[in-house]
């Protein structure tokens, strides 16, 4: 080949003068790619021609630049898996196939400045239909020049794959690797935390996880405000560990919400930006965070775009109070990891989003008030920690003037404003590096709450067992991460709130607590399905004459014909007296698995929950052999075999304990009395005066006695 000099439009090196002359030589040493016809090189693309010879003399070739901006693979990407490309924040229907390739691009855009783009193996064929305009690059405006860019980027790709001989006779190596591509998001293996700004994300999200400014200014900022707010250590703990969900336990049952409620304009919302900060903008419109205008499903593609990790909410009781009739079922949704099955136009069925993180809110009221008196409301309960913003102890920041007359506040604010997104890869590289660690951890402040008798109340709570063993590894991590000071201020801040679920200032306390409540989900289940019972003996009635006796067996009997008519028997209820009220069951019941399917469809309890209740109540008849006629009562609504399945508990009342006088002032006289009104005051006496004159009650037949120590109080 004639050696010829090749001018190009572009400069080689910024320091030198804007044109150079390159001769072939270097051209082709320098270049990212460069075969028999086509060299891609950083002062742009080049395709090799030659000139008409003149005669009597030879052919002359030379490279002619056919682009200002190059372009050219460098990676391969293959979708391991089956998942959802999230098209937008919003919806999402488009799903990925198993292997789909992509291709990742390098260029430089119309700045001169270079980028990466990953470009699907279907539209790398057709430069022109991909993204690359969208992101900055100039492709040529004529058709056969553009077809000459094509076939340039095509010749590298294949040939990248693998040695190749350069123009120049040079073996080269491989250029072009194959690694596994993404279009979920969170922990994919346990090095790998998946977020669209990750190079190995091949999704169309907008990046919201993202790094701006300097990370020792956002440090310094969550210092001052950690020292200042116990609140807010909490929430930057439960933030932080959030992160390890899918990693130290990679499933879990629940998806935790950390709700502030308070008035307005109290510092929640600014408390909510903070915490959006730790991985992005704190911005509702390019950050993690999303306020009531959202649609709720909005907020599941959210939710399911950011597992493994956090996402804020603020004012998420208003999104809710949209579809006040679909509150609480969109609450337990959200809390229940989601997963809601939808169907399409042919009514099949398909598995809705999923996620396994923990939801930062913010609310003007508790969100228990959305819930209260469903059915519902003690299971949601316990996948929710609420705060009030104006707690005297976990206190959120105050809004003070410094020494200098300047609003702190104010300042960090504006600080987080332009530093942001730092600690989210300090926190993945942590969990990465510690993930064994933090795992003993975990079980270890599990351990310590399950075994300590001041929290007897947690035994079996084991959700906010959970919740507490998470946020005391957030501490760890802090403390680790930004410093022992910090990490100790967190600490701090979770005993205030571990201390609210302790029993050690409540002498009667009842350890049986949980177990009782158990008992009375299943008679309030009862009492939903009276029709659907054989009642052998007695049902309720309203009738508090002399004929009570004879009313309550003609209900019990109506009750089992209509059972019996519509052969939906869920179970046997036997009482030995009649009921004083609708709680009132002195006797036994016998379930079927139809009824304890039921139980646990309708009112959330599993029957191995309430057996384990039973049996530490001494109500469990376990392994008790049925009559012939009890088998035929439960065979009405039961197509398997009951002689196995039946679950036979004894329904007894609540122990109640009973106040001397000495007792009664004592409370009377409590401090907390003070803050009632005189009425409120006036009905607690009434209620004491009550429990105070029916000395002669028994439990189980014997009379209660104060003093017995082995008498146990609710």
């Amino acid at each position: 080949m004639n050696m010829k000099v090749v001018k190009s439009e572009l400069s080689y090196d910024d320091i030198q003068a804007t044109q150079t002359i390159l001769t072939e030589k270097f051209l082709i040493e320098t270049a990212f790619f460069a075969n028999s016809e086509y060299l891609i090189h950083e002062t742009g693309i080049y395709k090799l021609k030659s000139s008409m010879p003149k005669k009597g003399t030879k052919k002359e070739f030379f490279w002619d630049k056919i682009s200002n901006y190059y372009i050219y693979p460098v990676q391969m990407l293959n979708t391991v898996d089956l998942d959802l490309e999230e098209e937008s924040d919003e919806t999402s229907d488009a799903s990925k196939d198993i292997n789909s390739f992509y291709i990742k691009v390098e260029f430089y855009n119309i700045r001169k400045e270079k980028k990466h783009l990953n470009i699907p193996h279907d539209l790398f064929a057709d430069l022109s239909r991909s993204k690359l305009r969208k992101h900055g690059y100039t492709l040529p405006p004529d058709l056969n020049t553009l077809r000459d860019v094509q076939r340039a980027v095509n010749a590298a790709l294949e040939a990248g794959q693998n040695k190749y001989m350069r123009v120049d006779g040079k073996m080269m190596e491989p250029f072009i690797d194959c690694i596994p591509a993404y279009v979920r998001r969170g922990w994919v293996n346990d090095f790998t935390h998946i977020r669209e700004s990750h190079p190995q994300f091949v999704g169309s999200m907008p990046t919201r996880t993202r790094r701006v400014g300097n990370a020792s200014i956002q440090i310094n900022v969550f210092k001052e405000i950690m020292a200042s707010s116990r609140l807010a250590c909490i929430f930057f703990c439960i933030a932080f560990a959030s992160y390890t969900r899918g990693r130290i336990r990679k499933t879990a049952n629940f998806s935790p919400i950390f709700n502030i409620y308070g008035k307005r304009a109290t510092g929640k919302t600014t408390l909510a930006l903070f915490v959006a900060s730790i991985e992005g903008a704190p911005s509702k419109e390019n950050g993690l965070i999303r306020d009531s205008k959202t649609t709720y499903v909005g907020l599941e593609n959210f939710l399911a775009n950011y597992t493994n990790g956090w996402f804020v909410v603020d004012e998420l009781d208003d999104i809710f109070r949209k579809n006040a009739g679909d509150a609480v079922s969109q609450l337990m949704t959200i809390a229940n990891n989601g997963g809601r099955s939808k169907f399409d136009q042919d009514t099949e069925a398909t598995e809705g989003k999923s996620w396994n993180m923990v939801i930062v809110s913010t609310s003007n009221k508790p969100l228990s008030e959305l819930v209260q008196g469903d059915m519902k409301e003690g299971a949601i309960e316990s996948r929710i920690e609420e705060f009030d913003v104006q707690d005297p102890e976990l206190n959120i920041f105050p809004e003070y003037i410094d020494d200098q007359g300047e609003d702190v506040v104010g300042r960090w604010q504006e600080e987080i404003n332009d530093n942001y997104g730092h600690f989210y890869p300090m926190i993945i590289d942590y969990i990465v590096e510690n993930a064994d660690t933090l795992n003993k951890k975990i079980k270890i402040y599990e351990g310590e709450l399950t075994g300590d008798p001041n929290y007897q109340r947690l035994k079996d709570d084991r959700r906010t067992i959970q919740t507490i063993a998470l946020l005391k590894i957030g501490a760890d991590m802090i403390k680790d991460i930004i410093g022992d000071e910090y990490g100790e201020l967190c600490h701090e801040a979770i005993d205030i709130h571990k201390s609210r679920f302790s029993n050690v200032d409540e002498p009667d306390f009842d350890v049986n607590e949980d177990n009782w409540t158990r008992i009375d989900i299943l008679k309030d289940w009862i009492n939903a399905n009276k029709g659907s019972f054989v009642w052998e003996t007695y049902a309720y009635t309203n009738d508090d004459s002399d004929l009570k006796f004879k009313s309550q067996k003609a209900e019990a009997k109506r009750y089992s014909d209509i059972a019996q008519t519509k052969g939906n028997v869920l179970g046997v209820i036997h009482l030995d007296s009649p009921m004083e009220s609708n709680t009132d069951f002195n006797g036994n019941i016998i379930l079927n698995t139809i009824g304890e399917e039921s139980l646990k469809r309708t009112f959330k309890l599993d029957i191995a929950e309430l057996k384990t209740a039973a049996q530490a109540l001494g109500l469990l008849e376990d392994g008790k052999k049925l009559g012939v006629a009890k088998k035929k009562k439960l065979s009405a609504g039961d197509k398997i075999p009951v002689s196995t399945r039946g679950t036979f508990i004894h329904l007894k009342n609540r122990p109640v304990i009973q106040f001397d006088k000495e007792s009664k002032d004592d409370l009377l006289n409590n401090e907390v009395l003070d803050n009632f009104n005189k009425d409120n005051k006036s009905d607690l006496e009434d209620i004491l005066k009550y429990a105070s004159s029916n000395l002669d009650n028994v439990v189980d037949g014997e009379p209660i006695e104060l003093d017995d120590p082995d008498f146990v109080p609710f």
